[in-house]
């Protein structure tokens, strides 16, 4: 008795750690606010937006400014010579570029940039929802681990008192040496499954702290229910559509296609507008300042490049089949996970439909056994038995509920629907 007791005042301590309760929307935000590859994906966004801002000043005006200062120093034999002896020269030049036609190569960049922002943005949501997935499991998890613990506390008191019970019957001679073993046997294995039940929880805390950041509260079980597509093809119509991960890899395909019209404007004609204008100063032995300017149309275009232009175009070409490659593939992995995962949820609905009847039929049996063996019409054996089908039934009626709410959750993950109705990052 003081064991359990002792094993039962540990338990309700780690629950009462705070009077403040710990909702699922709790640990969704924290998750989101806290999690270092989430910080990570949105440092990749605004690298991506810095680099569409690079692209998209490709179509524009460049000017350059450059300059030098030297000394020279200049003798002649010669009957007519010019800017003889020493001379401190002071040089600049102003330079202006600005691209006419460049065979789609600059439009190619820009659409690259835009594209690869795009896929910058859906791998933030894909890992988003890989993290309120792990966030959402780890409370589920502890949820159900606080449950059991409390269920466990029931089943070892109960117990015990049957155990206090059954010595007091075999002192007056009413029940046997054999029925005081089995029911201290089954109070000693209670005891045991009380403490493996509080180690799963310490385990549980851990992994909500790790995904979260947060110190463990008490977690509350989510009540209400998640919707979900009504059908499975809807389902699939959905992942199609909305799944992050794959609209991540349709942009980089869009990348690849860009990729593969830049290499082919390599070899082709470019014409450029283009203006220069220079000044340059004389001094000591020689007293002068020089100015002047151009203006004109500068073409250019590759003639031979051993194959290397060529090659290029190929392989971009080839990148982009890799490409659209790595995205069927992908398509066909979700499809037929998001099935599994559907399966899963289906048959977690009517394990929950059958533990709560098990449930309710093993408390009315219960009951009716620790009635009956007062009146010696079952016997020791028989209430116990009941027991341990009462702790067995409600075990697998909290996992059943976990399980489904943590299905449904995988689903709505797939549709990158998981934690929508969060503040946008």
């Amino acid at each position: 008795m003081r064991v359990v007791s002792l094993i039962c005042l540990f338990a309700t301590s780690c629950f009462a750690v705070s009077s403040f309760a710990q909702t699922l929307d709790d640990t969704i935000s924290s998750a989101i606010s806290y999690h270092p590859e989430l910080e990570e994906a949105r440092l990749e966004i605004a690298l991506a937006e810095e680099q569409n801002l690079s692209a998209q000043a490709l179509k524009g005006l460049s000017v350059s400014l450059g300059g030098a200062v030297f000394a020279q120093s200049q003798d002649s034999n010669r009957a007519f010579s010019f800017d003889l002896g020493e001379t401190l020269v002071s040089q600049a030049q102003l330079d202006a570029t600005y691209p006419l036609y460049t065979s789609g190569e600059i439009p190619a960049s820009q659409a690259q940039a835009e594209f690869y922002l795009e896929a910058a943005k859906a791998a933030f949501e894909s890992k988003k929802q890989e993290v309120l997935a792990n966030a959402i499991e780890a409370h589920l998890e502890l949820s159900r681990a606080s449950q059991q613990v409390r269920i466990r506390e029931r089943n070892t008191e109960r117990l015990s008192q049957q155990y206090a019970a059954s010595e007091e019957r075999f002192e007056v001679g009413v029940l046997t040496r054999t029925d005081v073993a089995l029911s201290q046997a089954r109070y000693q294995a209670a005891i045991a499954g009380l403490a493996l039940a509080q180690a799963e929880y310490d385990a549980a805390q851990s992994r909500y702290a790790e995904l979260t950041g947060m110190e463990v509260q008490l977690p509350v079980t989510p009540t209400e229910s998640l919707e979900i597509p009504a059908s499975l093809d809807q389902a699939f119509a959905l992942l199609r559509l909305k799944n992050p991960g794959l609209r991540q890899l349709r942009s980089l395909e869009r990348v690849q296609e860009q990729a593969k019209r830049a290499a082919r404007s390599q070899r082709q004609t470019k014409l450029e507008a283009f203006g220069t204008a220079t000044v340059q100063d004389g001094r000591w032995d020689n007293d002068f300042r020089d100015t002047g300017a151009t203006i004109g149309l500068r073409v250019s275009r590759s003639l031979y490049s051993n194959g290397r232009l060529l090659s290029d175009e190929r392989q971009a070409g080839l990148e982009l089949q890799k490409a659209r490659m790595r995205t069927r593939a992908a398509e066909n992995a979700l499809i037929a996970q998001l099935s599994s995962v559907w399966a899963q949820e289906i048959a977690a609905n009517r394990a929950v439909a059958a533990a709560e009847k098990e449930v309710e039929a093993a408390r009315t049996a219960l009951e009716g056994a620790e009635i009956e063996v007062g009146v010696g019409l079952r016997t020791v054996l028989d209430f116990l038995d009941q027991e341990q089908d009462l702790l067995d039934a409600e075990l697998r009626l909290i996992e059943a509920r976990k399980n489904v709410y943590m299905a449904r959750s995988q689903i709505l993950a797939f549709l990158g629907e998981l934690g929508a109705s969060e503040t946008s990052d």
